[in-house]
């Protein structure tokens, strides 16, 4: 009994490496067309998050409360690529500053908790803070044309080239993690019939 013991401990022994070794050594057939389970989204918010936006990946990244935050720190940027001297410096900041007082869209603070509602006031009626928000706006407006008209006239040929050029949208990647991207991408496969 003994033996017989120690035999077949012996065997299986020799057999389970080359039995795990064929096992391993199979490839997994892939599931039916149609059927696999894609890559997971690479977006930090999600399969929904299209990405990450800017004007480098499209339109859209100037909006919500840190708009006018992220235009100054590419606005910031540009001041050292364009090559802004010290006598622009003050046109510079003029446009800079008005261009970030545009794009800013924060709502104003609430009202205090203890705040009491001015009993003479006229309440708005429906449409008219949109409007006041459009005047508010309009006015921001033209204060930044009016200084980016003082810039242009401080800046030279080349530096306005290149502020053109820094304010222009990049590309972006040409291959991402879902395949080709733009005009060089290959057309999506049609949807099989069922």
């Amino acid at each position: 009994m003994k033996k017989l013991l120690l035999a077949s401990v012996v065997a299986s022994s020799l057999l389970a490496p080359a039995v795990v070794s064929s096992a391993l050594a199979e490839p997994t057939p892939p599931p039916p067309h149609g059927q696999h389970n894609p890559k997971p989204p690479h977006h930090p918010k999600g399969p929904d998050d299209k990405g990450p936006k800017g004007p480098e990946k499209g339109p859209g990244h100037f909006k919500g409360p840190h708009a006018g935050m992220h235009m100054a720190e590419k606005l910031s940027a540009m001041e050292t690529a364009v090559g802004i001297r010290s006598n622009q410096l003050d046109a510079w900041r003029k446009y800079t500053s008005s261009l970030v007082d545009l794009v800013d869209v924060t709502p104003p603070p609430p009202p205090a908790p203890d705040a009491k509602p001015d009993p003479d006031a006229v309440k708005p009626i429906f449409g008219e803070p949109i409007a006041d928000r459009t005047l508010d706006r309009a006015e921001k407006a033209k204060k930044f044309k009016a200084a980016a008209g003082e810039l242009r006239k401080v800046l030279d040929a080349d530096q306005l080239q290149k502020l053109e050029r820094y304010a222009l949208p990049h590309p972006g990647p040409k291959e991402g993690p879902e395949g080709p991207k733009g005009p060089d991408a290959p057309e999506p496969p049609a949807e099989p019939h069922p």
